[in-house]
């Protein structure tokens, strides 16, 4: 290597970051959540002044820069601001930076087939009395599309628009950046796309042509479009059934589900995965499901003779391990609320019971709760707050529903329907999406209040086929 050049990469080295231009970011502009705002790049111990400007009113505020040269700042987003448009400008030591930020109502993200060709649908979830209003509908071809997430910053939506092959769209907001529509190639054979909390990476499992399979980190954080594919990191196998992947809470650890019996760490900050973890009991060959709650993992294995563990991991410490099972026969584990705590409740419908298992001890709470027989599946409402939801039994001509409350472990009367309903597993969360989801007659979607147990049907054509939801 040249001297001179040697000495250019020494001196950039030797910049402090703070003698860079500040930055400026922000996340989660939705209404019913916190956006944070950050601002790096600063003289540590510097103050910061942040001003917030909407039709000519600034809110102006001021915190002094960690050691680091970060300082960050949090603002509730309120139903009112839904749709404005507003400035943000940060300043330090005379070096002002500004971008523009739109807040929005919370979403939902429907992606499925109408005959040949595959969609995507964006549904906003607001509170007006129409609640549900549909706001973008994308073609995305003849393929059978995967599940879609959005960025951080509520700009772009990325979606597995041809799981075969791997093909994933990243389709910018008609708000925002005129309907940009770009397309990114992943290995084949898509088995899963998710999102880091913050929004600012997005990941997508692979289990590639057969000779091995691949964990894609997208940056959905960059302004540079030819930066958005950031890097691809080799994995033990998946295996039939494997790929599922969930994210710590902090956002530095992902778990993927390889080989129906093992789970798989991943560093997202070394970008390098760990050594395997054994999870479930003998014989089991199918990790159906995993879920993270208060800093541990937990994952839901079996077999098809529907005998079940549930194997608990606390992320920070994963040589902390606990197993639950083959006791009950566990078919669908979701995560909710019971006395103030995150539980897991895994729903036995044969048998008419649900487990109760306290995230942080991950040991039983108590003997099965008794449910009636041939419940079928457990709803639940994005809303994390909710200490409920609904349990779905099979009846003469119909569907019988029945609100269930978790803190003191209550059951509603029945209330029939006259035709048959079915789960429709949503991902993500919201306090203001407090709705149950389920599939009706013709294939419609329906949200289903969880206290009335009223229906609303979504403004989406009827009989999408494999219909995948998250919430944003």
């Amino acid at each position: 290597m040249p001297r001179s050049l040697v000495l250019v990469i020494t001196l950039l080295a030797a910049v402090p970051a703070w003698a860079q231009e500040p930055r400026l970011d922000f996340r989660h502009p939705v209404v019913g959540e916190s956006m944070e705002i950050i601002v790096d790049r600063v003289r540590p111990r510097e103050m910061v002044v942040l001003t917030l400007e909407h039709d000519g009113i600034p809110l102006t505020m001021a915190e002094p820069a960690d050691a680091s040269g970060c300082v960050r700042f949090s603002i509730g987003v309120e139903p009112l601001m839904a749709g404005q448009v507003w400035t943000l400008s940060a300043s330090s030591g005379g070096r002002p930076v500004s971008r523009e930020v739109r807040f929005q109502w919370p979403q939902m993200l429907v992606t499925g087939s109408i005959g040949a060709e595959a969609h995507l649908f964006r549904v906003e979830v607001n509170a007006s009395p129409e609640r549900f209003r549909l706001v973008e509908r994308v073609a995305l071809g003849a393929r059978r599309a995967g599940a879609a997430v959005r960025d951080g910053r509520g700009t772009r939506t990325f979606v597995v628009a041809d799981r075969a092959a791997g093909v994933v769209s990243v389709i910018s907001d008609p708000e925002a950046d005129g309907g940009t529509f770009r397309t990114l190639l992943v290995p084949p054979d898509v088995r899963s796309i998710t999102r880091t909390p913050d929004g600012a990476q997005v990941l997508v499992a692979s289990a590639g042509d057969g000779g091995g399979s691949f964990l894609t980190i997208l940056d959905a954080a960059t302004d540079d479009p030819s930066a958005l594919l950031a890097v691809r990191i080799a994995l033990a196998p998946f295996g039939p059934t494997g790929g599922k992947v969930v994210v710590g809470e902090d956002g530095l650890q992902a778990f993927v589900a390889v080989q129906g019996q093992f789970v798989l760490p991943v560093s997202l900050l070394r970008q390098s995965a760990g050594r395997p973890i054994a999870v479930g009991g003998p014989g089991q060959d199918e990790i159906r499901d995993l879920k993270i709650a208060d800093g541990f993992l937990f994952a839901l294995t079996g077999r098809g003779d529907r005998v079940s563990f549930v194997t608990g991991l606390e992320v920070g410490n994963l040589g902390n391990k606990a197993l639950e099972g083959p006791a009950f026969a566990g078919s669908s584990m979701a995560v909710g609320r019971n006395a103030g705590r995150s539980s897991l409740l895994l729903l036995d419908g044969d048998g008419g019971e649900v487990t109760v298992i306290d995230a942080r001890s991950m040991r039983r709470t108590g003997q099965p709760r008794r449910v009636p027989a041939g419940c079928h599946a457990l709803l639940l409402s994005p809303n994390p707050e909710r200490s409920g939801g609904a349990l779905l039994r099979d009846a003469p001509g119909g569907t019988e529903v029945l609100a269930i409350e978790f803190e003191r472990f209550t059951l509603g009367a029945p209330r029939a329907y006259g035709f048959p309903l079915r789960e429709l597993p949503v991902c993500g969360a919201s306090r203001l999406v407090d709705w149950l989801f389920v599939i009706g007659a013709g294939g419609r979607i329906l949200a289903q209040h969880p206290e009335t147990l009223d229906l609303v049907e979504l403004p989406l054509p009827p009989a999408l086929a494999y219909p995948a939801v998250s919430v944003q």
